[in-house]
């Protein structure tokens, strides 16, 4: 239940909702300190220490309160490069993790498969509803696709929250021998993203990270994951084209 609190709406415990976009990036509640997130959320700890409970509240809370939240140049830039990067490799395969109600993608090629996902089943039911694959896939969750399945798996907006273990492996094992995945990571401190690195990197998967020449979020970067170097180089060279074409046009 939400509970009003000295101008706040908790939506879970250590999560709260303010009333209007514009506040202090810091503020104190009943002695407990928060953090501002996403414009009109405070948070008790940082993103990756966050609950399952936690996010699903703070994601449910921002597609009901959209006014709430400044989707500005800079998130929809990670979305038209990631984009971007997808359309150029044109996958046969591809999964989004996380996806929401929004899904990054509004065009593929027609003899594509595209599969979202999200581990909130409320999510996942609504995107059903609307006639979207969506795969319920969270901690404990298996993906229900073979092994070696998926060209390309990407996430937008999503690694700065906990990954867990069971889902790296998922990852993993969907993953084809020559596929790819990409992924933004932003907020992230350098031990998380050490923490988060090695997870991968227990699984089998190397990686590469690309620095944000835009800065278009806090500390925003993109990596890439495979299996091989060769794939790594690959893949790299081609999204570092689309980097530079989108720098281009936005310096023109």
């Amino acid at each position: 239940m939400n509970i009003k609190n000295q101008g706040f709406i908790t939506l879970a415990p250590g999560v709260l909702l303010a009333d209007n976009a514009e506040g202090n990036d810091i503020i104190e509640v009943d002695g407990v300190q928060y953090n501002r997130f996403m414009d009109g959320f405070y948070i008790d700890r940082s993103t990756a220490e966050l609950t399952t409970e936690q996010v699903f509240a703070l994601c449910r809370s921002r597609s009901e309160n959209p006014n709430l939240v400044s989707n500005g140049p800079g998130n929809e830039q990670v979305k038209s490069i990631i984009s971007s990067y997808i359309l150029a490799k044109n996958p046969s395969t591809l999964l989004e993790l996380g996806a929401g109600i929004e899904p990054t993608l509004t065009h593929k090629a027609d003899d594509s498969i595209y599969i979202i996902s999200d581990a909130d089943d409320i999510v996942v039911q609504q995107n059903s509803e609307l006639g979207r694959e969506c795969s319920h896939f969270g901690k404990g969750l298996p993906l229900l696709f073979d092994d070696n399945f998926f060209d390309l798996i990407f996430a937008v907006f999503v690694f700065h929250f906990s990954i867990y273990q069971d889902q790296i492996q998922e990852i993993s094992r969907c993953l084809k021998t020559d596929g790819v995945l990409i992924a933004n990571v932003y907020l992230l401190d350098t031990n998380e993203r050490a923490i988060l690195e090695k997870k991968f990197r227990d699984e089998g998967l190397i990686s590469l990270r690309i620095s944000d020449p835009m800065s278009s979020c806090k500390n925003n970067e993109y990596w890439l994951f495979s299996f091989s170097e060769e794939t790594l180089d690959l893949n790299n060279t081609i999204f570092q084209k689309i980097l530079a074409s989108t720098v281009s046009k936005k310096n023109s």
